[in-house]
């Protein structure tokens, strides 16, 4: 299956270059695809129609191709206690936009391959943020992961310049490992599909209406190369704990119960406007609502069946906007998001929920194009964003909550210096800062969680941060017409001031500072 992927992938980009170097305004054409990878207004547009492939006539370009490989380093321990001091890894990615008569097509294939260092407490696959069921250990793991993602779309108008259909499919799978004991096993897979339908009810109004369905696994399996740490505990590090809720810690070591799966199903409806004030300003809408359902299992065998030990749920609400206006030679957009996650866990032990999370988000983003003379562009961003997390697990009395608000700027630019080469440059900061936060946890139910988990997650959610970031790139014109990048990027994140004194018994406080680092290497066409 995946040398089937990479052969449609190269086959793909090979036509498509065959075919771009064919056309006398290839060179153009690579251009214009370039200025695509710039954080402008204009990118923002793109980037919400990749999302909504209804709007992907009036906010994407007739063409677009590019192709990336990039290089990524992580380093630091100012991380949440399950995240790896240290990661690094390759990808390579590759998209294109590209019109069929009146079909509007878009494609893209992802591929990940990363490691980690020093992550322990969770063999997950980092798909998804917290879930209430998962083995983890007190050893520090080496995992390896492999991803492959593909991402298509379609649109049309139906009749005449009416009834835009659109048709999205995403695709995933993940392949994670650790190679020292306890060694996880972790495979994954995810099938999303999203069409929608709008109408025209004005020459300047467009409503619509989506669905998308949604299923996957995750399949988790734990093991010892080394025998004697099976069913012993002789040696703590190595003993595998089972977490449930956000507090539960049970020792599982019998090697017929060191494995899981985790089968998931969603469903989201969606609505979309969009208005058009004028040639040069529109404002679009999409709001999302749905569930998504998890359960955790052990199949018995084909024959019997299985055991279910949890089913967890997630009320999904969202919304987001955004404002596009061109004021001459320079654009502005203005996006606003909204995001509320209801989550909840029914254990079948208890007989009860014994687990809700709350996760709400909202924030805004302001995105200011200017183009000057002799090829400069300026690009201005501004934004803030809150988060509100809520956890409880009535198992074990325990209630937490914290608000953190991030407020984040940057400035770039983009400088043409003749002979279709360029020089890019950008600068970003942000402060992270926590509004309000709070801890119940009776000292009297008190388990190994807390102490490494537990404790040390909260003083890293309740403390304070900064970033700065910077990058460069270079853009030359290459294999006729071709442009050519190389972009270089690095950002550091420090705490500010100490962490909360809990008044409790804490072995894995996390650290003070972390540096992110990436080098790629960009084809556009």
């Amino acid at each position: 299956m995946r040398k089937l992927i990479i052969s449609l992938l190269l086959l793909s980009t090979i036509s498509r270059l065959n075919a771009q170097t064919k056309d006398d305004s290839s060179q153009n054409q690579s251009l214009l695809s370039k200025s695509y990878s710039i954080d402008s207004a204009l990118t923002q547009l793109y980037r919400f129609a990749k999302n909504n492939p209804l709007f992907m006539e009036t906010m994407m370009p007739n063409k677009f191709n590019n192709l990336t490989v990039k290089y990524n380093l992580d380093k630091g321990h100012y991380i949440p206690v399950q995240g790896a001091s240290k990661t690094q890894g390759i990808s390579l990615f590759s998209e294109a936009k590209t019109t069929l008569e009146k079909f509007h097509l878009y494609g893209a294939f992802t591929y990940q391959r990363t490691t980690e260092d020093s992550t322990r407490w969770a063999h997950q696959t980092r798909q998804a943020g917290y879930v209430p069921y998962y083995f983890g250990s007190q050893k520090n793991n080496h995992y390896e992961r492999s991803i492959y993602k593909i991402n298509a779309a379609v649109s049309r108008k139906m009749i005449g310049n009416n009834l835009p259909v659109s048709l999205g499919l995403d695709y995933r799978i993940g392949n994670h490992f650790s190679n020292n004991d306890p060694r996880g096993d972790i495979k994954d897979f995810q099938l999303n599909l999203n069409p929608a339908v709008g109408y025209n009810i004005s020459k300047t109004i467009l409503i619509g209406v989506g669905y998308q369905y949604g299923y996957g696994r995750e399949q988790t399996k734990i093991g010892y190369k080394n025998s004697t740490y099976t069913e012993n505990t002789v040696a703590p590090i190595y003993i595998n704990y089972l977490m449930t809720g956000y507090s539960g810690a049970q020792q599982v070591q019998q090697t017929n119960l060191l494995n899981y799966d985790n089968n998931q199903d969603r469903q989201f409806a969606k609505i979309f406007a969009n208005y058009t004030l004028n040639s040069n300003s529109s404002i679009a809408l999409t709001l999302k609502k749905g569930k998504e359902s998890q359960l955790f299992k052990r199949n018995i065998s084909d024959a019997v069946g299985y055991n279910k030990f949890m089913t967890y749920s997630i009320k999904t609400s969202s919304a987001d906007l955004i404002w596009y206006k061109n004021i001459g030679k320079n654009e502005l957009n203005v996006a606003i998001n909204y995001n509320y996650d209801e989550g909840w866990a029914y254990d079948n032990a208890l007989a009860g929920i014994n687990y809700i999370n709350d996760i709400e988000n909202y924030g805004l983003k302001l995105n200011y194009t200017a183009k000057g003379k002799d090829g400069l562009i300026n690009n201005i961003i501004f934004g803030v964003q809150s988060t509100d997390d809520i956890k409880k697990d009535g198992n074990y009395l325990v209630d937490i909550a914290y608000r953190r608000i991030n407020f984040n700027a940057g400035w770039g630019l983009n400088k043409q210096l003749g002979k279709n080469r360029s020089f890019g440059a950008d600068f970003n900061a942000r402060y992270s800062l926590k509004a309000s936060s709070h801890i119940i946890a009776p000292l009297e139910n008190e388990n190994i969680f807390y102490n490494y988990v537990m404790y040390p997650d909260y003083q890293f959610n309740a403390s304070n941060n900064y970033s700065l970031g910077l990058s460069a790139d270079y853009a030359f014109p290459s294999y006729k017409g071709i442009q050519t990048s190389v972009k270089i990027s690095g950002s550091y994140t420090q705490r500010v001031g100490n962490y909360i004194d809990l008044q409790r018994t804490i072995f894995n406080t996390s650290g003070k500072d972390r540096f992110s680092s990436n080098i790629s290497l960009n084809l556009y066409f």
